[in-house]
């Protein structure tokens, strides 16, 4: 296992791996919790990344900031049985909000 603070116990990496062989039920509450915890964790990323008392650079490293955003953007994930894919709506909204990001920050410069 990781760290301590870490969410993603062995159990629940086989979740995400589809190799968990336990009850059904307790599989569908590992997935809640990742999806929870998951949402706790960009929140905080979040709060760091606000920090004035912080180097972004020191944490933040470019390529795993790209590597996140394929991940997520990839059609795949922690999904439910009945739904194969990341949506094209779910795409769209990412992609404006990355060119939106990107056209801001160019224009600030």
């Amino acid at each position: 296992m990781g760290e301590p603070d870490t969410f993603l116990t062995d159990e629940r990496r086989a979740v995400l791996d589809n190799e968990y062989t336990g009850a059904a039920n307790v599989e569908r509450t590992h997935k809640a919790r990742i999806k929870a915890r998951s949402q706790s964790a960009i929140d905080e990323l979040i709060e760091v990344a606000s920090s004035h008392e912080v180097n972004n650079g020191e944490i933040f490293d470019p390529k795993q900031i790209n590597i996140l955003l394929n991940e997520i953007a990839h059609p795949s994930g922690l999904m439910d049985e009945d739904y194969q894919h990341t949506s094209e709506a779910y795409r769209n909204a990412l992609y404006v909000a990355v060119d939106q990001f990107l056209r801001d920050w160019e224009n600030s410069r």
